[in-house]
């Protein structure tokens, strides 16, 4: 019989119902930041698993109540929100930016994030990635210095084919992390992975330096 105890110590996710462990998890996750709750707080849930590999964390988040967040900036990291299910309302730059299954958001280090309408059940995937390692990668393939931040365009178009690999990529490499004996905690194979999620948000997101990213290589 299964040692309950090892199953619960295994498991990938973090439950609370407790809004102040919720902002703990997930300031220690990603950012601080300052939870409203828009719904009955007796309603208030949160369901996370986050991975990280490098300079990347991608967290799987669900509230089971509506709610709004507001993030302090400047951060170190992008950030990609990539609703699974559902849909969230945030700001960034100015911009009321509404995203969904089909339209994914790329949040700048040194601007406003808030997300002003997180509806209980939405799914999101939260992706961050230290603004060095961007940058860095992006001086690589063009071969320039590069400003910083890049300008990201702040919509995130989901509806192609090469970024729903880059998402099902982002997927993939979580499920392999839950797994103590996976072969993607191994550096030899990691450190090649984070390159290719890295490149791979260059080759879909819009930024003025995308058609020299491309050019530097070939299918």
């Amino acid at each position: 019989m299964a040692d309950p105890t090892q199953d619960a110590a295994s498991d990938p996710w973090f439950r609370t119902t407790s809004p102040e462990r919720a902002i703990h998890s997930c300031s220690t996750a990603f950012y601080p930041h300052r939870l409203t709750l828009l719904g009955p707080s007796n309603g208030f849930g949160l369901s996370q698993r986050v991975t990280q590999v490098g300079p990347v964390a991608v967290g799987d988040i669900t509230y089971q109540t509506d709610v709004a967040l507001g993030f302090e900036e400047p951060r170190a990291s992008y950030h990609i929100c990539v609703p699974l299910t559902g849909w969230l309302e945030s700001r960034h730059r100015g911009q009321h930016l509404t995203s969904s299954p089909a339209m994914g958001s790329i949040y700048r280090p040194d601007a406003e994030m808030t997300a002003t309408r997180w509806p209980g059940g939405s799914r999101q995937l939260a992706v961050k990635i230290d603004q060095v390692a961007v940058n860095r990668a992006l001086e690589t393939l063009v071969g320039t210095p590069v400003d910083s931040p890049i300008p990201f365009d702040a919509a995130l178009s989901l509806k192609a084919g090469a970024a729903q690999s880059w998402v099902r990529l982002l997927l993939a490499m979580q499920r392999q992390l839950d797994s103590a004996d996976s072969v993607i905690r191994h550096a030899l194979v990691s450190d090649p992975l984070v390159e290719s999620l890295i490149h791979g948000l260059l080759l879909v997101a819009d930024h003025p330096y995308r058609d020299a990213s491309r050019r530097c290589g070939s299918p």
